[in-house]
């Protein structure tokens, strides 16, 4: 971006009511990020300047600068304070574009490395040998004596009967 300079062959004094005005315009259409650093120093220095001095307005419609209370004389203090605030603001804009594009190359950087890093393990991955399989072997309890008496219970009921019943008595034959 070219840098925004106030264009002073073009300024102009009027006069609003018994006060003088003067207008300013700008060497190019300022943006969104210049407007807003150009508004922090125009209020800035209008809070230092305790409301009886000049006053900066805003850059108009028609891309200039106005100026209120202008008083002859001050023409040179004026001139050289627009100048160092439309300049300031050219630079401060310039400083933070330069740290969005150092970040924005910060970021692309980590972006790359991450990917590399991705590349290499998915290829270590995909290059390392299947892990043996070891045989399943199904897992065998060990017996407990209350589950081995349990199982003996069961055989001895498993038995075929005896001829012989309860409260029967064996006739001798």
């Amino acid at each position: 971006m070219t840098a925004i300079t106030l264009v002073w062959t073009s300024a102009e004094v009027e006069a609003v009511g018994t006060d003088l005005a003067l207008r300013v315009p700008l060497s190019s259409r300022p943006d969104s990020d210049w407007l807003r650093e150009f508004e922090e120093l125009r209020v800035s220095r209008h809070l230092e300047a305790r409301g009886t001095d000049w006053v900066a307005e805003g850059v108009d419609d028609r891309d200039a600068i106005r100026v209120l209370r202008v008083v002859p004389g001050d023409e040179a203090t004026i001139r050289e304070a627009l100048d160092q605030m439309v300049a300031l603001a050219g630079t401060r804009v310039e400083h933070i574009r330069a740290e969005e594009a150092a970040r924005r190359r910060r970021e692309d950087e980590e972006l790359a490395q991450a990917r590399q890093q991705a590349a290499e393990m998915t290829e270590r991955f995909r290059s390392l040998a299947p892990a043996a399989r070891a045989p399943e072997e199904v897992p065998v309890q060990p017996e407990h004596g209350f589950q081995h008496r349990l199982r003996a219970v069961e055989a001895s009921r498993e038995q075929p009967p005896s001829s012989q019943g309860y409260g029967q008595t064996a006739v001798p034959g």
